[in-house]
């Protein structure tokens, strides 16, 4: 799953280097202005400490600081929380976990996790590396046969214990669920991992409804995609549509023409109904939008994607698996017909604004490892698409900073700017209570209390962009990366 290159390369580059690293760097802003993201609001002219890799005081201009302190004048700067990206798929830990943090991203939830991951966590909380928090899943979980190779299988309901427990043994801190269980080996699996005191999250299984997996104890839905849409088809629509074929592509076009539109198609009741039965029983959502739209490109969409800053930050061989897409190839799509798909895109927009609207806890994640998704950058667009979808500037920024905090039960100790929260910040150069976009804005980032200033971040990107590129273009078939898998 991963490339044995990548850490000779980091090595050479000098990746992730742990030089200045520790939890007891003593930094204070002067004069900045503080991003509320509780309440919504910009608390001017304060004075910052952190010290000890937690928020030590904020406090007016007048406020004492040790005489040791480093001092950095924020005036006309914005401090916000560090940005968590909950959903995310990591092949190069040494090149791609530093990019994380040059972009502002100090949490991340990694949803299929190795032996890779969990050493690379190790690393960084030694400080041996540098990089964001690491909260990973295990093996994905799914039937037989599953999906993915390399997955947890789990066909026998009387095995779901033993499974949970080499996960938990491991040390992975969640269970994540694919497509295939059954309904009975998905029960056994959430009960097993119950009693291990491990949150279940992931897909919702085919075979099991929306509202009995919120209800058996699910802790967030990963994606909007096929499982919501078959639940919420108005009953005059063929259930032919959801073969990816020629009825959904003649909705499509129906769709693109005008003649059609998706209120005749879906039942935006029934998506308010399992959104108050996540909400009763504390199901997050992590809709994913960005990837959705970076898969359903037509050629001339995805070129004018690749000009994008984003793709500097990945391989020759990343690129060109985007550009040509064998999946796509070998069903025969062609252009008119991912633009009839992509009209379809509306629908998962708005399923995500439903979700909102009706109180689901938000969750921003990337599925990083995808086409287009890369780590770091790819949090930005994921913000930008769930304000688009109706969450507002705040709600997009609560998705990944206060959000993921009260999911995992640390609401307070982080996702903040506020007196003892851990010191996991950005400064920005404007205000991102305006346009979310602004958090790509970034002067600096504090993480671990350590303080990474333009010059450094610079650098990291730089050294991410030089090893991303030193990856030769046909690596080794069992040394390639899963680029294109959406878990």
């Amino acid at each position: 799953m991963r490339c044995l290159l990548l850490p000779v390369l980091a090595s050479l580059l000098g990746l992730a280097s742990p030089a200045s690293a520790g939890d007891g760097d003593k930094i204070a802003f002067l004069n900045v202005d503080v991003v509320d993201v509780a309440s919504g609001q910009i608390i001017d002219g304060r004075t910052v400490l952190v010290e000890d890799g937690l928020i030590a005081s904020i406090g007016d201009k007048d406020t004492a600081l040790p005489p040791d302190a480093r001092r950095i004048d924020a005036t006309g700067k914005f401090l916000a929380p560090g940005l968590a990206d909950m959903h995310t798929h990591t092949w190069y830990e040494d090149v791609q976990l530093p990019l994380d943090l040059a972009f502002g991203v100090t949490t991340i939830r990694e949803m299929w996790g190795t032996q890779s991951t969990l050493d690379a966590r190790k690393k960084i909380e030694s400080g041996e590396m540098l990089g964001p928090r690491i909260v990973t899943a295990g093996a994905i979980v799914d039937g037989d046969p599953p999906i993915w190779p390399g997955s947890a299988v789990l066909a026998d309901p009387l095995k779901a214990r033993e499974l949970v427990a080499e996960q938990k043994a491991a040390g992975y801190d969640f269970i994540k669920t694919y497509d295939e269980l059954s309904p009975e080996a998905f029960a056994a699996l959430v009960e097993a991992a119950r009693e291990a005191g491990m949150p279940i999250a992931g897909h919702i299984p085919l075979a099991v409804p929306i509202a009995d997996a919120a209800k058996a104890g699910m802790k967030s839905f990963e994606h909007i995609g096929a499982k919501y849409e078959s639940e919420i088809l108005r009953p005059e629509i063929d259930r032919k549509m959801m073969n990816w074929r020629s009825e959904r592509f003649d909705l499509g076009a129906q769709l693109l023409a005008g003649t059609l539109s998706l209120d005749a198609i879906y039942d935006w009741d029934k998506v308010r109904s399992f959104a108050r039965t996540m909400v009763a029983a504390g199901v997050a959502a992590t809709p994913t939008l960005a990837v959705d739209f970076g898969f359903l490109q037509t050629a001339s969409e995805k070129e004018a994607r690749l000009q994008r800053p984003s793709s500097r930050f990945s391989s020759e061989k990343m690129r060109a698996n985007w550009r040509e897409d064998r999946w796509m190839k070998e069903l025969g799509w062609d252009d008119i017909t991912i633009a009839r798909l992509a009209a379809f895109l509306a629908g998962t927009q708005r399923i995500a604004a439903i979700l909102y609207e009706e109180g689901v806890l938000i969750l921003a994640g990337t599925d990083t490892g995808n086409p287009f998704m890369v780590h770091g950058y790819s949090i930005h667009e994921e913000l930008e698409e769930l304000r688009d979808a109706g969450l507002g500037n705040l709600g997009a920024i609560r998705a990944a900073t206060i959000n993921p905090a009260k999911f995992l039960g640390e609401e307070g100790q982080w996702g903040e700017v506020r007196l003892g929260a851990r010191a996991d910040l950005v400064l920005l150069a404007a205000n991102p209570l305006d346009d979310v976009s602004n958090y790509y804005r970034i002067d600096g980032v504090v993480a671990r209390g350590h303080w990474l200033d333009a010059s450094e971040i610079a650098r990291m990107r730089e050294d991410g962009r030089k090893a991303y590129a030193a990856i030769p273009p046909d690596p080794p078939a069992e040394e390639a990366p899963k680029e294109e898998a959406k878990d």
